[in-house]
């Protein structure tokens, strides 16, 4: 029986993976990214998202680059593993 990944994103299935944590309302990937795990990170404007400042609270992968800028990550040359440092991929 298909999970809900299966049905969201179909082609994920294709390629293999593994489920690490079941979904928690607490916190999101943005949220994890970022080490925390008690508050919902979104560029909505409710009560319950947080957004940092000076990012602009758009959905565009512009306001997640500042996001993660604000908090002293730098854009990647690529992909490939690096010692001592944590990617994150914007997608």
């Amino acid at each position: 029986m298909p999970t809900w990944i299966d049905r969201q994103l179909p082609r994920l299935a294709s390629e293999g993976y593994l489920v690490t944590s079941e979904p928690d309302a607490c916190y999101n990937c943005i949220a994890y990214a970022v080490c925390e795990t008690h508050r919902w990170w979104s560029h909505q404007e409710t009560a319950r998202c947080y957004w940092p400042e000076p990012a602009g609270r758009t959905p565009l992968i512009a306001s997640l680059v500042a996001v993660f800028a604000a908090l002293g990550y730098e854009p990647a040359a690529d992909d490939s593993v690096e010692t001592g440092y944590i990617k994150v991929a914007l997608y």
